[in-house]
């Protein structure tokens, strides 16, 4: 490479001597004040969370399957016929 050989930053497109650019990360030659390092969080592995539970034991069967209907319809019929007898 010659000594005075120029280039030109592919981020703010000014002249540099071609020593004094850097190929990034991404592939650009860009100049010094314009090199980015690439983050660590990038290279950061995730870890594998085992979320086993302990002594784990099967769901129980639902308490309350049958709802009280008789009390329910009981409680509609006797408001409907109140308000029948309000009617008369």
């Amino acid at each position: 490479m010659h000594s005075m050989a120029k280039g030109i930053c592919d981020r703010c497109g000014f002249e540099f001597p071609l020593s004094q650019l850097r190929k990034e990360w991404t592939g650009l030659k860009v100049c010094q004040p314009d090199y980015d390092r690439r983050h660590p969080q990038e290279f950061v592995r995730g870890v594998p969370d085992n979320q086993i539970l302990h002594e784990a034991r099967p769901e129980p069967a639902p308490r309350f399957a049958a709802a009280p209907l008789n009390f329910i319809d009981l409680g509609s019929s006797q408001y409907l016929a109140l308000l029948e007898e309000d009617d008369d």
